[in-house]
């Protein structure tokens, strides 16, 4: 796992005078928006689902709760099937059998019961709390260059401090942006969407 004190750390470099705590909350808030705007923190988990349950919390990385959810996928009687991804009020708490449409809270998926026990495949999209103390390697690795870009683009749009930089801020922001739309544009190649659904009667829909 990658710590937030490695982009304190590095950021720290560039502005010597800035208090630490100050440079750790710039980090935190890259963080937070730069996951929130590119979607690109992906997590994956297996869940058991059994009947007369509906909702089933997942167990996410510390400090992270779900952004959105990008796919669903249930082994039933030995096949597999995708769940459609539907808003909270679409979603028919009474189905039964096999289910097929879910959503999601902050920490769990909520789906129709299951006449069978069976598997689920859940894969999210995670969005840092503003209390998050380090992120996976592989994203650590693949965008710290951006997140740092955010932080500093914050710290030296300050006013009136001894690190004040506002073209450096218009740099690091030009930076920032790209970073951000080079993940989302990643993230967009595997993200399924919410499915639009006209209802003409309780018993047909599509």
């Amino acid at each position: 796992m990658t710590g937030i004190q490695e982009w304190v750390d590095d950021v720290g470099v560039e502005v010597p005078s800035c208090l630490e705590a100050t440079i750790n909350r710039a980090v935190r808030y890259s963080m937070q928006e730069f996951f929130t705007e590119s979607e690109a923190w992906r997590f994956s988990e297996m869940l058991t689902l059994v009947t007369d349950q509906t909702e089933y919390p997942l167990t996410l990385p510390a400090e992270t709760y779900i952004l959105a959810m990008d796919k669903a996928t249930v082994g039933y009687s030995g096949q597999q099937y995708d769940l459609i991804r539907v808003a909270d009020q679409e979603l028919n708490a009474f189905a039964y059998g096999r289910p097929k449409e879910y959503t999601h809270t902050n920490i769990s998926l909520i789906m129709d019961s299951v006449s069978e026990e069976a598997e689920c495949q859940a894969r999210v999209v995670l969005r840092p709390t503003h209390k998050v103390q380090e992120i996976p390697d592989e994203l650590g690795d693949k965008h710290f260059e951006t997140i740092r870009s955010g932080a500093l683009m914050r710290l030296k749009s300050m006013t009136d401090k001894d690190w004040s930089d506002p073209q450096g801020a218009a740099k690091y922001a030009q930076m920032f942006s790209n970073g951000i739309h080079r993940a989302k544009r990643e993230a967009k190649q595997t993200r399924s969407r919410v499915r639009k659904t006209a209802k003409f009667n309780s018993g047909f829909s599509w």
